[in-house]
């Protein structure tokens, strides 16, 4: 797989999977996004993105404007761009899948799936046992 393999539960990485693990802090800290919890698997990664606006310069867009225009699909755009130009080619889907978290029992559930992905990766929707 292209991040990495699952050894014991245990995420282990390979290069591209340190670059897209690199690029992501570096993503969000760019983009003054608090990563709530991320896991990088095999072949796709999870992470719950926390905005934290500071200042007028970094105001959220109203709803109605242009997606593109809002600052995950604009973070993820590049991070993914980024990623790209680090190896020198795409491997990326072409779009995502995207939630808002709504309550504390919703961001609880969905970070304990993402912190316990590694360990439950054989029954993961992804799972995919090619090497």
């Amino acid at each position: 797989m292209m991040f990495g393999r699952i050894v014991n539960g245990n995420m282990l990485l390979t290069e591209y999977g340190k670059i897209a693990e690199t690029e992501l802090l570096r993503s969000a800290k760019r983009w003054n996004i608090i990563l709530d919890a991320y896991a990088i698997m095999p072949n796709h990664l999870h992470f719950i993105a926390r905005l934290e606006p500071v200042g007028a310069a970094c105001q959220l867009p109203a709803p109605t404007e242009d997606r593109s225009k809002q600052i995950i699909p604009a973070m993820i755009c590049r991070y993914k761009g980024a990623v790209t130009k680090t190896i020198d080619f795409s491997l990326w889907q072409r779009s995502y899948y995207d939630n808002i978290i709504h309550d504390d029992a919703e961001h609880d559930m969905i970070k304990h799936y993402i912190e316990n992905n590694p360990a439950t990766w054989a029954k993961d929707r992804f799972y995919c046992t090619e090497e």
